[in-house]
């Protein structure tokens, strides 16, 4: 795998779409530089920022911006029926802050308070610290996936998977799951504990008829290579 990994779109919605209508979120990746547009046909951001402060939706690993965001939005107001009310004289103006831990939220400020709903598109770049990615082979490893956060000199992962033949590819045939990209990898070669993994059939279902968890190790060397520990 190279550093970029090119072109990566993630798209879904709010957590709560009945505060934010048709609230949604779409997430380009190339290489470092992600690009971001965030919609909603009606959220109500005065409420989502004062009255009941939450979070719109938490940005997922492989994407969160190296440093926290503060971005500038202009929406339209919408009429008592709902609709946009696009003969408004000018769109009105609010905030968004990105975290470091992916959290979006809207900023309360006095610019608000005079606002309800509004519908609005917001399109915004940043870069970020992480990567993320599959594992090589996508068939035997079910739904796999990897994301990598650099912090100065430390890295912090997460790695998943709905079904995977641990085993088979430490003992029977050994193989990599997947190479970490440059910049990410140790110095020398790492092993991890993995533990409290469970017990799965072919569709991913946790067999009760095994132990409640398992433990294997996982060994990451300073070529990128990660591979199960037989």
């Amino acid at each position: 795998m190279s550093d970029s990994v090119s072109q990566v779109l993630l798209q879904d919605e709010y957590d709560n779409l009945m505060v934010h209508a048709e609230g949604q979120y779409q997430l380009w990746r190339d290489g470092s530089r992600v690009i971001a547009v965030f919609r909603s046909q009606g959220s109500a951001v005065q409420y989502a920022a004062r009255q009941d402060p939450q979070d719109l939706f938490t940005v997922p690993l492989g994407f969160r911006p190296e440093e926290p965001l503060i971005l500038e939005g202009h929406g339209w107001p919408l009429h008592p029926d709902g609709t946009v009310n696009r003969e408004s004289a000018t769109p009105q103006g609010f905030r968004m802050a990105v975290g470091v831990d992916g959290t979006v939220r809207y900023l309360d400020g006095p610019e608000l308070d005079e606002v309800g709903h509004l519908a609005y598109v917001l399109a915004t770049t940043w870069y970020t610290l992480e990567t993320s990615g599959p594992y090589a082979h996508r068939t035997e490893h079910h739904q796999s996936r990897f994301a990598l956060r650099r912090t100065g000199k430390t890295i912090t992962g997460v790695l998943s998977t709905s079904r995977s033949p641990v085993q088979y590819f430490a003992r029977q045939a050994p193989a990599i799951l997947f190479s970490v990209p440059s910049g990410y990898r140790p110095s020398e070669p790492v092993i991890i504990e993995v533990k409290d993994a469970q017990h799965v059939d072919w569709s991913g279902q946790v067999l009760d008829d095994q132990p409640e968890s398992q433990t294997f190790r996982l060994q990451v060397d300073p070529d990128g290579a990660v591979r199960y520990v037989d």
